[in-house]
Parts: C-alpha cells; structure tokens; sequence
C-alpha cells in the first residue's frame, strides 16, 4: 500500500471514529513520548516517503480531531513500521524465493495433506 493510500484510509478512520467517553483522566506527557513524536516529525515529516502526507495528516488531525491527536500519531507510526516490516520481508523472499520454495515445499505438502 502506497504512503498516499494508507494516510487516505487512516484520514477516513480517524474522521469515522468516535473517542469513547471515559472519565477525564491527567494528559501523560512524559520525555519518551515527546521524543517519539519528535522523531517521527522528522522520519516520518522530513526524510521518508510519505513525507507529503504526514504533516497534512496532522494538521488536519489538529483541525478536525483533536482529541485523537495521540490515537492518529500512533497509527501512522504504526503504518510505517508496518511497511517497512513488509518491504523487508518481500524483498528477503524475492531474493531467496527458489531457496524457499525448494525447503518449505515438503513442509506444504505435509500441511496440505494434514489440512485435506
């Protein structure tokens, strides 16, 4: 899925959801999560690919929902780990895929004949 992709979906998410009502609790800033938020401005914001959509994400995140702000920086964070968890393990089978094909095909097989 394309960076533009995922920030048009989790846009709709965010708009769609509705924050449960629980008891106002204290905000819990603390230095870990103003570092994370800082440095996913800079990954996410600055160097990576879907620099053209993060920063308008959140603005319009500031805008509409405010009261998801953490929820929507926490899912795009999530997003990326997650896409650059799948382009890893993509490019590994491309580059080993007769490697796994001829060890795993046993193990298929087997799980084909347990499963039928």
């Amino acid at each position: 899925m394309t960076p533009k992709n995922f920030y048009k979906r989790l846009k709709n998410f965010i708009n769609s959801y509705n924050l449960p009502t629980i008891p106002e609790k204290k905000v819990n800033f603390s230095l870990e999560r103003v570092k994370a938020f800082l440095k996913s401005i800079i990954k996410l914001g600055l160097v990576e690919k879907e620099r053209w959509y993060y920063i308008p994400f959140l603005l319009w995140v500031c805008i509409k929902k405010l009261r998801l702000f953490p929820l929507a920086v926490y899912l795009a964070i999530c997003g990326y780990h997650f896409r650059k968890v799948f382009e890893k393990v993509t490019k590994e089978y491309q580059r080993n895929k007769s490697f796994l094909n001829y060890y795993a095909k046993p193990f298929l097989d087997y799980i084909g004949e347990e499963g039928g």
